[in-house]
């Protein structure tokens, strides 16, 4: 049995403690079940702004990199080195007004991040965020917000750097078990990186940490995810994707298609209470409904055993 501690609950800034599950607000001890060896089969889709899609705007989807909109996103993933790092960003296409394409930013903060993932060998995802950033803002203009995500593959423990509004969220057994809170100054507003003085850092960065073992799902998202579908739906299409899928490798692709396609329906639905909606509702005291058009980036991952024949396992 190994025992760890638990984070003081969702916080703005680097974290302290090990590991958080639902957002436990105690610095007491949880056990934890020792995780073994473990990797991740992960897989991306994304789309454009629905009125850019409209336009003739495509996105570029690639295993290891691709693009929509002002989303960006990287995958690093090495058997032999045991190396698997990922991540998504979100350009901000306020800068547009100021002649800045914020999709430049992202797209060079994840080709940074990923060179550095690889150059180094670096299972930090603090460290590929502040490196990728300094590599970045020397060259680019603009701002994005960022979620890096790293997978200690011999110990399961699964590390996280997430500045604003991206994030990702765990799941087992069709529970959710762990969820990155937003990091907003206030609404509509999230921390972001950039080449503006007043903006956020990697140090502002929140870290995470998570064990985690063969059947979890992780999904990883830009905010065009999160703001359209709630967390409910998104199981539900991870656990429809674990049943048809016909083994671990076709699971997450399963997932990921669906999910994106999902949220970009919502996003157009005008009378969809999303949880854009909720938040918009709660924020201006006032019924909101509908979807919140904008680029969405998807990246699922299934972890599974280093048995290369593992089945996706029964939801």
């Amino acid at each position: 049995m190994l025992w760890v501690r638990t984070c003081r609950g969702p916080t703005v800034g680097r974290m302290t403690g090990w590991t958080c599950y639902r957002g436990l607000a105690s610095s007491r001890a949880i056990a934890v079940e020792p995780s073994g060896p473990v990797y991740l089969h992960t897989v991306a889709a994304c789309y454009p702004h629905a009125d850019k899609m409209q336009a003739g705007e495509r996105s570029r989807v690639q295993r290891d990199f691709g693009h929509g909109g002002e989303d960006a996103y990287f995958v690093v993933s090495d058997r032999q080195t045991d190396l698997h790092v990922f991540g998504v960003a979100d350009g901000v296409a306020g800068w547009k007004k100021h002649g800045i394409d914020a999709g430049e930013w992202s797209r060079a903060l994840m080709r940074a991040a990923q060179a550095h993932s690889k150059e180094e060998q670096s299972l930090d995802p603090a460290a590929v965020l502040e490196a990728a950033f300094a590599r970045t803002v020397a060259q680019q203009k603009g701002s994005s917000t960022a979620c890096i995500v790293s997978l200690d593959r011999a110990k399961g423990m699964l590390r996280s750097a997430n500045l604003g509004d991206s994030g990702y969220l765990i799941e087992r057994g069709g529970e959710v078990i762990f969820r990155s809170p937003r990091q907003e100054h206030y609404f509509g507003c999230p921390y972001q990186l950039g080449h503006h003085e007043e903006s956020s850092t990697p140090s502002d960065a929140q870290l995470s940490a998570n064990r985690v073992r063969a059947g979890d799902v992780i999904v990883l998202g830009t905010d065009g995810l999160w703001d359209n579908l709630t967390d409910g739906e998104v199981t539900e299409i991870t656990q429809g994707a674990l049943q048809a899928a016909k083994n671990s490798r076709e699971m997450p692709a399963r997932a990921a298609r669906a999910m994106a396609f999902a949220a970009l329906e919502a996003s157009t639905d005008r009378d969809k209470f999303t949880p854009f909606a909720r938040a918009s509702t709660e924020e201006f005291d006032m019924v909101y409904r509908g979807g919140k058009k904008d680029d969405i980036t998807v990246l699922v991952s299934l972890v599974v055993s280093p048995n290369p024949h593992t089945r996706a396992p029964e939801p």
